[in-house]
């Protein structure tokens, strides 16, 4: 092999590191800023709305122990104490967390945050 192949592939599997490491930390990003958003969350005592009662979070893959105990511990200072909080996946989030309280989303996941920057809905 030439030293043009042996640069262009050492090039190739430095660039697809790099990548697989920031879409790690993009990940994580997301997933921090939807517990914050969760943390700083307030029920308006003044709605009319029944309290929840369960919470799906989804995420891209498995999150974290400790994430889980983050979302748990911010959820239960916030609602009503026989919440139930449902964990699960699905890939096509790309990354981050979504947030499902009855009618209330809270998206914080890449596949949004792309749907967002190039202005598409689906």
């Amino acid at each position: 092999m030439s030293i043009l192949a042996w640069a262009l592939l050492c090039q190739l599997v430095v660039f697809v590191l790099g990548f697989i490491v920031l879409w790690g930390i993009l990940n994580n990003m997301l997933a921090d800023m939807a517990v914050r958003y969760i943390e700083l969350w307030r029920t308006n005592e003044e709605d009319e709305e029944p309290p929840v009662r369960l919470i799906h979070v989804i995420s891209h893959r498995p999150l974290k122990p400790a994430y889980h105990e983050r979302i748990r511990k911010a959820l239960r200072k916030n609602f009503p104490s026989d919440l139930k909080i449902d964990f699960t996946q699905d890939a096509k989030i790309l990354g981050g967390v979504v947030i499902r309280m009855d009618e209330k989303v809270m998206d914080c996941s890449l596949r949004d945050r792309i749907q967002r920057a190039f202005g598409s809905s689906g």
